[in-house]
């Protein structure tokens, strides 16, 4: 019942090969501090003390780093509350890019192994069979409620655009990710069979 990704709509049922890539936010969650102060010191062009250097001298180096602005800290501290997802983004063959955010009970081995074990890509082509559920685009404009509830509106608004769905994906819920395991013995034997072209 899957429909080709050139006819999908919202609410389609596809099916395709492609790409998987994944970013588990979960991991970043005391991370993020350290982060925004390593970029600020290469931004800035100071680094951290050398660890022979005197106490005096590390002590007037942290003194000269650059303090993080305001906005910054305010940006940070709501990325430390923010929903700590684990994201999955597909690029299919044909050129359709899809996202979705997953439930980490659901995956058969824990995305910190996934993230251990591959970094952020997953290696190969992969089938991938989900239900569209998001357009591309800017997002519809929201109805203005009240002043208080509009701030959050457009917060949550913010929030989408920071660390959620890019305008240019194609929302998704996956339903099956699968790839055909075949192992090495049969892939060699598979080879060798007169007529057989390498999978």
């Amino acid at each position: 019942f899957a429909v080709p990704l050139d006819v999908a709509r919202m609410g389609s049922l596809v099916k395709f090969n492609g790409w998987v890539q994944f970013l588990d936010l979960k991991m970043m969650r005391n991370l993020w501090e350290p982060t925004f102060r390593a970029f600020l010191s290469q931004t800035s062009g100071t680094g951290q003390p050398a660890p022979s250097a005197s106490r005096k001298k590390r002590r007037e180096q942290q003194r000269s780093e650059p303090k993080m602005p305001d906005a910054m800290k305010f940006g940070l501290d709501v990325l430390k509350e923010a929903p700590h997802l684990l994201h999955l983004t597909f690029l299919a063959k044909d050129g359709f890019r899809f996202w979705s955010a997953v439930q980490p009970d659901y995956l058969t081995i824990s995305s910190d192994a996934l993230t251990m074990k591959f970094g952020a890509t997953v290696d190969g082509v992969w089938t991938v069979v989900g239900i569209v559920d998001g357009g591309i685009g800017d997002a519809p404009e929201p109805w203005s409620i009240n002043p208080v509830l509009d701030g959050v509106v457009t917060a949550m608004a913010g929030l989408r655009e920071a660390i959620g769905r890019p305008k240019n994906y194609w929302g998704l819920t996956p339903i099956a990710i699968y790839a055909p395991l075949v192992g090495v013995a049969q892939a060699e034997a598979e080879a060798e069979l007169p007529g057989s072209s390498p999978a």
